[in-house]
């Protein structure tokens, strides 16, 4: 056989497993000048909503090429594709370039229609049809493309989105601390009003009030949205919830859901993005009692802070300069738990006449964050 014949059979065997195996390293080796295609660009699914956030009943993925350098070998690309679930690392679906029905990313750019806030209703995609049930409620995704010309690849374009809905509902969730005005209320409170659907957008959306809301709470993040970090089942129609059982100095997080029933774990409607609260340590109030004495200085103090354990301890300090520094040559007594909670009486007796300042802290405060406000006591004369 012809010389010339046999390399040219070589070379298009070659091209060949290329193509249905891969854009290897290999195949840049042997096409040196070969320039590999650029990322594929504009990643996204149809049902996109505010905030890199979707809603997960059936959608395409859809993305734009991004170009080739010398438009070849190939003069079109071919794509490889996959969703991974962020939280696990696991692959959901993923299609290589030889996958039989891999065929489907072969089409040359064309007009894909569907709803995305702020683009037309038409534009020039590529598109593929995610799997029906594929991407769970809850959950963030990773959605990874990347191009081939035949022998390079691009490298994955990503795109990170979370499943906020498998319905038309968008679920609202805010967290403060504070309290009301007439102090019947203290500590975090959570607004649920900022909750929208749309029945014109999309087909499956649901009245709001027709399922349960949940709200979870946990001390770390992420909050897992099961059982054992449900705070509360929300009365319908309710816009506002106070959660009073916080820790001051304690960061609080927040979710919330929208379920099929009311405790339904795994068939979640809708959830809301995480929100956080914290809880400041709050100053002690320190003050002089009504008890007067030459040879001692009577001192009361009221600590606001909440604690569900109530074993706070705290620590009196003294001196004859202000501001009164925390450190321990100026410490005049460790008070017990529960001996700074309605005003108790703590009696001091300086070995020397004069003008004393004292300041107070909730030892669990970090960097005395608790610190109470300065008081002044003076004695006349010597304590035996």
């Amino acid at each position: 056989m012809n010389k010339k014949v046999v390399l040219g059979i070589a070379i298009v065997s070659i091209l060949a497993v290329g193509i249905f195996m891969g854009q290897g390293d290999l195949f840049k080796g042997l096409f040196i000048s070969n320039k590999e295609p650029n990322k594929p660009v504009d990643i996204k699914v149809p049902t996109e909503i505010v905030g890199d956030k979707i809603i997960s009943f059936p959608s395409n993925l859809l993305w734009k090429d991004g170009g080739d350098a010398d438009n070849g070998p190939q003069k079109i690309r071919n794509y490889e594709w996959k969703i991974t679930e962020i939280s696990s690392g696991k692959i959901a679906w993923e299609r290589k370039w030889h996958d039989k029905d891999q065929n489907i990313s072969w089409n040359k750019n064309e007009t894909c229609k569907g709803f995305i806030p702020g683009y037309p209703n038409a534009w020039t995609c590529n598109s593929v049809k995610i799997p029906d049930g594929m991407l769970e409620v809850g959950k963030t995704y990773k959605f990874s493309v990347e191009a081939g010309d035949g022998i390079a690849g691009s490298g994955y374009a990503e795109r990170v989105l979370k499943v906020a809905s498998s319905h038309g509902v968008v679920l609202g969730l805010n967290a403060s601390y504070g309290e009301t005005s007439n102090g019947f209320y203290k500590g975090v409170k959570l607004d649920t009003s900022a909750i929208a659907y749309s029945a014109t957008t999309y087909p499956e959306s649901v009245n709001v009030e027709d399922y349960p809301l949940i709200i979870y709470k946990s001390t770390s993040s992420p909050v897992e949205m099961t059982q054992k970090n449900m705070l509360l089942k929300l009365p319908k129609k309710t816009t506002y919830f106070w959660d009073q059982n916080v820790e001051n100095g304690k960061k609080y997080y927040y979710a919330m859901s929208m379920n099929k029933t009311d405790y339904s774990w795994q068939e979640k409607i809708a959830v809301s993005d995480e929100v956080s609260a914290n809880v400041p340590w709050i100053p002690i109030k320190l003050f002089l009692g009504k008890y007067k004495s030459d040879n001692q200085v009577q001192l009361q103090c009221i600590d606001p802070n909440l604690s569900s354990s109530n074993q706070n301890t705290y620590t009196l300090f003294r001196s004859t300069k202000t501001p009164v520094e925390l450190k321990p040559e100026n410490i005049v007594s460790t008070l017990a738990s529960g001996k700074c909670q309605s005003g108790e009486v703590h009696n001091d007796f300086p070995k020397t006449p004069g003008k004393y300042y004292y300041v107070m802290i909730n030892n669990d405060a970090r960097a005395g964050s608790s610190k109470s406000n300065e008081v002044v006591g003076v004695t006349t004369k010597v304590s035996q």
